[in-house]
């Protein structure tokens, strides 16, 4: 006992180390002997749509089906997840719990389930009634992934609706439908061949140039046009005729006109040159005067009122002892739509000549010559009923016989051997020049020298001048 008393203390400490050993024995055998579990929270795949967010759901761990509180676990994730990339992608987790390890992998596939949006403004779609096809239809695709994808589009058209569709990368289809509103391109109309004045000879015949009708769709036709008028050519007057395509009308007016005798003067007295100039006053016929003052030489002036800031010169040409005759107010060639429209712009220029000169002129020349075929476009047979009328009414007009061609923008020389050749050829020459052109005033003195010297008299026209008439080509 007294041995015991002297070693209570070694004993003691035995005591707890051999009761250590047994605890550290049990726990050892317990670790051995518990179920550890570890799965993942939600779905083990799951489908993510692009540019949406992922949301991790960890884990959940439980010891002998006890749960384990995820802060007391250490772990690891690792993935690789492009949500703005459509494809495969992992997460991968490492468990560590009591020094050992475990792994799970959760599958994440990024995908684009939206479809594509169509752009389109308004729910109607216009169609010409003329045409198979749309080539007007203005609309946008856009997709989330894809981006633009507008030439993509299948336009499909039936007779109520037009049904746009089109896919994404990823297979998702969108599609519009609008409803159809058909439209015409333009109005029916009824267009005349040739032109709506049609002046011709008496005791001539007349054909009718007809009519066409134009659709909508600007299909042309001569079909179902009904024509009603008619036109005696043995008896002068205005005829109407007017042609019919449903409610629609156009009427086109024959003038038939008693032709006059043509005053025809074909004899001078020896060798005479006739300057005449046309389309001034401007800014080079002052110069012209004076030149013609110089060598005492008078010319005919068929005038217009173009430049309207020499229209003044008009008086003082007549001052200088020239002839002032008609030529044109406009020098438009509308001035040929009819009778009325040309004498309209005779009247006017005349005016003109009266105000500056004391009287009215009784000759004229046609803008273009009698010959003219511009006016053909204007109204067929106008210069005929034109040289016809104003013969009538006491008027006489001249072409001329003698082209200077400076209306070509000829240089001096040229236009200077051009009269010279013309006038040799002829007992008298009615000389076309034009006072707006420098290159023929800067000439002008030398084709006088050579009339004087070479036994020509210059004289000016009047209403019994021979005349020089071109062959009218309408």
């Amino acid at each position: 006992m007294k041995w015991i008393r002297n070693n209570i203390g070694i004993f003691l400490v035995f005591v707890v180390i051999i009761n250590a050993l047994f605890m550290f024995s049990y726990l050892k055998n317990s670790k051995k002997n518990e179920l550890v579990v570890v799965e993942l929270v939600g779905d083990k795949e799951i489908k993510l749509n692009y540019n949406d967010n992922y949301k991790e759901e960890l884990f959940k761990l439980k010891v002998n089906g006890k749960d384990i509180p995820i802060k007391d676990v250490k772990y690891k994730i690792d993935d690789n997840i492009n949500n703005r990339l459509i494809g495969n992608y992992e997460v991968n987790y490492k468990i560590i719990y009591n020094d050992k390890s475990y792994y799970l992998t959760r599958k994440i596939d990024v995908v684009d389930t939206e479809a594509p949006l169509i752009e389109y403004e308004g729910d109607l779609v216009k169609i010409s009634r003329c045409k198979d096809k749309i080539d007007n239809l203005v609309y946008k695709a856009i997709d989330n992934y894809d981006g633009d994808i507008t030439d993509k589009v299948l336009t499909e058209i039936n007779e109520n609706e037009v049904i746009l569709t089109v896919k994404d990368s990823s297979g998702n289809e969108s599609k519009k439908v609008l409803g159809i509103e058909y439209v015409d391109e333009g109005a029916t109309k009824i267009s005349l061949n040739g032109t709506n004045k049609i002046y011709i000879k008496k005791g001539e015949t007349f054909s009718d140039p007809g009519a066409y009708v134009v659709d909508a769709c600007g299909k042309k036709s001569v079909d179902n046009i009904i024509v009603n008028g008619n036109v005696d050519t043995n008896n002068p007057g205005t005829y109407t005729i007017t042609y019919s395509y449903q409610d629609i009308n156009v009427k086109r007016e024959v003038i038939v006109f008693e032709s006059a005798n043509e005053i025809i003067n074909e004899h001078s007295n020896g060798k005479v040159i006739y300057l005449t100039f046309d389309d001034g006053p401007g800014s080079h016929t002052e110069r012209l005067l004076d030149i013609l003052d110089k060598y005492n030489v008078k010319a005919t002036f068929f005038v217009t009122n173009q430049f309207k800031d020499y229209t003044h010169l008009i008086g003082e040409e007549a001052r200088r002892g020239h002839v002032v005759a008609v030529h044109t107010l406009t020098h438009k060639w509308t001035i040929y739509r009819s009778i009325e429209s040309y004498m309209n712009d005779f009247n006017a220029m005349n005016e003109i000549i009266k105000n500056y000169t004391g009287e009215y002129a009784n000759i004229f020349r046609f803008p273009g010559g009698s010959s003219n075929k511009v006016s053909i476009s204007q109204s067929r047979g106008i210069m005929s009923a034109l040289a016809a009328k104003m013969q009538q009414d006491g008027y006489q007009y001249f072409d001329w016989n003698v082209d200077s061609r400076d209306a070509e923008n000829k240089s001096s020389a040229q236009i200077k051997q051009n009269v010279i050749s013309g006038v040799s050829r002829h007992d008298y020459s009615v000389v076309l020049m034009h006072d707006i052109k420098k290159n023929t005033v800067d000439v002008i003195e030398d084709i006088i020298i050579y009339g004087l010297t070479n036994g020509y008299t210059f004289e000016t026209l009047n209403i019994n001048s021979p005349t020089v008439h071109h062959g009218i080509n309408n």
